[in-house]
């Protein structure tokens, strides 16, 4: 059961199919169909949260993939802040795959932490984690968040701005946080911060 949890979660995080044993983790059903009442959808957000919080990595698998296909029911959940303090709790796991694991899961509720000020800043500070697949998720997230969140793209755009002119940064990743920068539209000032950041970058990278 280990090997399996390690490799299923190992496939979540990098955004690949992730399940090779039906029986142990089917496809989700269409949350829309079974759970058209938000009294019930705003009930099993909250259950998925607690099972997030307290399970291991290989439930944490299950549940980012029911929460990709729950998109649509999304804003049936009215108790939206417990159920992202619930999730971002484990952002504090000394795991490194939990916390990927628990980014991404948040990036695919993204209408949710509009207004979640306190994992926002959380978010920015885990692109400069030193750890790739954490990053990779981080990255996800704000792919996720920043095309809704203006506020929150002002505040995340140095540090990406940053990492991109790093000459640490592996190539991958610096163009990873280059696509990050199609979402960095609200206004004229941050199109031609923009700008000016993708005219420094050294192609000589790639």
């Amino acid at each position: 059961m280990g090997g399996t949890t390690h490799a299923a979660a190992s496939r979540a995080i990098g955004g690949q199919s992730i399940c090779y044993r039906p029986l142990l983790c089917p496809p989700p059903p269409d949350a829309a169909h079974f759970l058209p009442c938000p009294l019930q959808v705003n009930t099993a957000f909250l259950k998925l949260a607690d099972l997030f919080r307290n399970g291991h990595n290989f439930i944490r698998v299950c549940i980012l993939r029911v929460v990709r296909s729950c998109e649509s029911v999304l804003s049936s959940v009215v108790n939206a802040e417990a159920v992202i303090q619930r999730l971002s709790s484990v952002l504090e796991s000394t795991h490194v795959s939990a916390r990927a694991l628990t980014l991404r899961t948040l990036g695919s509720m993204a209408r949710l932490i509009t207004r979640n000020y306190s994992f926002q800043e959380k978010l920015k500070g885990l692109l400069d984690s030193p750890h790739r697949v954490e990053v990779d998720a981080a990255i996800y997230a704000t792919n996720s968040l920043a095309p809704i969140c203006e506020s929150f793209a002002v505040m995340v755009l140095p540090t990406i701005a940053k990492r991109i002119h790093a000459l640490e940064t592996p190539p991958a990743v610096q163009l990873a946080f280059i696509a990050v920068l199609r979402h960095m539209h609200h206004n004229n000032t941050m199109a031609h911060e923009v700008k000016a950041i993708c005219m420094k970058v050294p192609m000589t990278n790639f």
